[in-house]
């Protein structure tokens, strides 16, 4: 009552003495009050908090301190300190007198939000230990003046780095170029990542195998920080160089295009890993060479006309790769000749390499048949149209395995058929020329003879001749030749092609001199006089016929010739061939026998003789 910190008690006795007086005496008793509560704190302090987590900067919790006075004295100068909420509190609900003292069982209540910084979501709480730690603290006075034990109560709001089950960034590839199509294009990528989190992102790595791996210095980390912030944009860049191997190999996965993938890892302000982000693009290989053939070929022949059978042709094929990209499956063609690769596959990958170049060759030989057909198609078949026809086709396909569209080209050789020339025969009598038109059984089936082509090539042996300005010759027997002559003359067509022929000669008639017909032969198989022989007889009269006669005037021989001065009469032999008394194909005995000569030509007479037969 006295505010002194116990109980006071004092009692006072009067008594009357028996003198009639009083008498007065007081004693006291001070109890303390024990404020220690029993050792226990005065009150009781709860910290709630209305979220379970918070994720980004914004999120609002919403605090209740709850201090209920546990003991059995009221508390004054109640403070309620929260720093996170700002200090000490006030206002609280539950003063229903609104004295500010805690009364015995009274129950006081605050409250107080906080509105999470982004700092606190990127250092990891506001304690760095992935929450938003909040501790309160109570103290009071008792009633003696004393304090009160400070009471504290925490509570502990975690910080969800999951982002919602999203990735905590994007990313976004792209290539500067639609399409490529041989090597050494090149293609820029531009990589953009983009913190979509409500936390900041550190340690990112932005990993691209095809540009080297790991990317570095993008733009937009404005800060310099080297943490992508939120809502912070940070491009990278970079350069691919296309190989040829990537454009003969159907792309760097041989899928046709070039394939690049970039990969974004980082780490939450937890240290935790963020989920991997990947973004691909695909830059398509062209292989269509801008519309234009992916190769070329070139047929050449050695020689651009054939005309005697056993003629070679050499055929010569290069085949060159005119596009960006090898070729594979190389086909080349040629339906008339057997082609031999003969230069080109240096590194015998039995692809046509860009600037590649192959040769081939093969050979065809003029057959009669060529000659005869007057020509040959590409398949070898008689055309008559004057030429070889040889055509050689060239398919390949792409990496890609596509068919490219396939290509010719034809080498022509011309045949052009030489001229013929025929034998001739000419007659004509001793010392006397004769004209003779050795073109008029010559001819050409795919030209003109030309006259004045005519060339004495053997010159006759008995006599001369004289090519004339019409292509005739004429021939002159050497004085008193009578007998068989030739001569060999060319002729050439319009298109320098040649041929050869002999002139046979027969020179007919009397000579200067008169006949010498032999008296005597000798048919004994010694090879000389084994005949009945008459120099010049044939050459002079063709037609003549010679009879012999035996002593009783059997015949034993007769024979006409075949009016042939170039042809062999058939003399005697010795044998009989006519009507004798002994057999035919017998010999004759020796002796003398009897001849008569029909001249048979201009009214010439018989000529009778004797010629002695002895073996």
């Amino acid at each position: 009552l006295d505010n002194d910190g116990d109980i006071d008690n004092t009692a006072t006795a009067v008594a009357t003495l028996p003198d009639g007086t009083t008498e007065t005496d007081t004693s006291s008793v001070a109890v303390p009050i024990d404020y220690t509560n029993g050792g226990e704190p005065s009150y009781s302090v709860e910290k709630l908090a209305d979220v379970s987590s918070v994720s980004a900067a914004g999120d609002v919790i919403s605090y209740t301190i709850t201090v209920v006075n546990t003991s059995t004295f009221a508390v004054s100068d109640v403070v309620v300190d929260d720093p996170l909420l700002g200090g000490a509190l006030s206002n609280p609900a539950g003063d229903d007198n609104n004295d500010g003292v805690l009364d015995v069982t009274e129950t006081w209540v605050y409250s107080g939000t906080y509105t999470v910084t982004q700092e606190d979501i990127d250092t990891n709480g506001n304690n760095d230990d992935g929450d938003i730690d909040n501790t309160v603290t109570v103290t009071g006075t008792t009633p003696n003046g004393s304090s009160t034990p400070d009471v504290e109560d925490s509570v502990e709001v975690p910080i969800d780095y999951t982002n919602g089950g999203e990735p905590s960034y994007s990313v976004e590839k792209l290539a500067d170029v639609s399409s490529v199509s041989a090597a050494g294009d090149v293609i820029t990528y531009t990589i953009t990542v983009v913190n979509t989190s409500t936390f900041a992102v550190s340690d990112v790595v932005v990993d691209d195998p095809l540009l080297g791996g790991a990317l570095s210095n993008p733009a937009g980390d404005d800060n310099n920080d080297g943490v992508l912030d939120v809502t912070e944009t940070w491009v990278y860049s970079g350069t691919y160089t296309v190989t040829q191997e990537d454009i003969d190999t159907n792309g760097n996965n041989d899928d046709g295009d070039i394939d690049n993938t970039v990969t974004v890892t980082g780490t939450t302000p937890n240290g935790s890993s963020t989920p991997d982000v990947e973004d691909s693009v695909e830059v398509p290989i062209d292989y269509t060479n801008g519309g234009e053939p992916s190769y070329s070929v070139i047929k050449v022949s050695d020689v651009s006309v054939v005309s005697y059978e056993g003629d070679i042709v050499t055929y010569t094929i290069t085949v060159e790769n005119t596009s960006t990209f090898g070729i594979n499956s190389l086909q080349v063609i040629d339906e008339l000749v057997d082609l031999v690769l003969t230069d080109g596959d240096e590194n015998s990958n039995n692809i046509l390499d860009v600037d590649e170049i192959w040769t081939f060759v093969g050979s065809y030989e003029v057959t009669a048949e060529t000659l005869s057909g007057y020509g040959v198609n590409e398949l070898g078949e008689a055309d008559n149209d004057g030429d070889i026809d040889n055509i050689v086709t060239v398919m390949g396909n792409n990496p890609a395995g596509t068919a490219l569209d396939s290509i010719n080209d034809t080498a022509i050789v011309l045949v052009y058929l030489p001229p013929v020339a025929v034998d001739d025969l000419a007659e004509t009598d001793a010392n006397t020329p004769v004209d003779i038109d050795i073109l008029d059984n010559d001819y050409d089936l795919d030209g003109t003879i030309d006259v004045l082509s005519v060339e004495i090539v053997s010159e006759p042996t008995n006599g001369t001749v004289v090519v004339n300005a019409d292509g005739t010759v004429t021939y002159t027997p050497d004085f008193d030749f009578i007998g068989e002559d030739q001569f060999d003359y060319q002729v050439c067509d319009n298109d320098g092609l040649c041929d050869t022929a002999t002139v046979y000669i027969a020179v007919i008639g009397v000579k200067a001199a008169e006949l010498i017909i032999p008296q005597g032969f000798s048919p004994n198989g010694d090879g000389n006089h084994d005949v009945f022989f008459i120099d010049d007889l044939s050459n002079l009269y063709p037609n003549f016929q010679l009879v012999i006669y035996n002593r009783w005037g059997n015949v034993v021989y007769d024979y006409k010739h075949d009016g042939n001065p170039l042809s062999d009469p058939r003399w005697w032999d010795g044998y009989s061939t006519g009507r004798m008394t002994i057999k035919d194909s017998e010999k004759a005995p020796v002796g003398t026998y009897y001849y008569t000569i029909y001249f048979n030509k201009d009214g010439f007479k018989p000529r009778s003789g004797y010629v002695y037969l002895n073996r």
